[in-house]
């Protein structure tokens, strides 16, 4: 009788802690923006993960969430990726993964998991993702020379 009640309080914990955890599979070429739309249902908030593939030739930088729908936000609770170095920032809007250091190249994958908070009991709201690329040696080394231009200038 323990053991039924207590697989049974299991059972429940285990569908709640999931009611509202969504996976999306996506492929993303650089600068392509994807409109993501979740499905939100009580208790109305909890985790999303993305799981994305590059499928265009440039390597990505950064990773970028944006939340649509009035009221749901986004909370730094449980955010996370799978890529080693990566830094985040999160306000009520958006979050912004940053990964320089360790990018994603063509056909790599890399997984990203944000924490939404839906007050107004919104039934579904809209993530706008898009990556962005890693700036080419040869950009930087122009921006460079523009810069120590303007210091000889003065």
């Amino acid at each position: 009788m323990k053991k039924a009640i207590l697989l049974a309080a299991l059972l429940a914990m285990a569908s709640f802690a999931s009611a509202h955890f969504e996976l999306f599979e996506e492929n993303l070429s650089l600068g392509q923006q994807k409109d993501l739309i979740h499905n939100d249902a009580d208790p109305w908030k909890g985790l999303i993960t993305l799981n994305v593939t590059n499928t265009g030739s440039d390597p990505w930088g950064d990773f970028h969430f944006q939340i649509s729908g009035t009221g749901a936000f986004f909370s730094e609770e449980g955010t996370t990726t799978n890529i080693p170095g990566a830094i985040w920032t999160v306000t009520p809007n958006t979050v912004d993964f940053y990964f320089y250091s360790n990018p994603v190249g063509q056909g790599q994958s890399a997984s990203f998991t944000v924490y939404t908070n839906n007050p107004n009991w919104l039934s579904f709201f809209t993530l706008c993702v898009t990556p962005t690329p890693v700036p080419e040696p040869a950009t930087i080394a122009l921006l460079g020379l523009g810069g120590l231009a303007l210091i000889r200038r003065k």
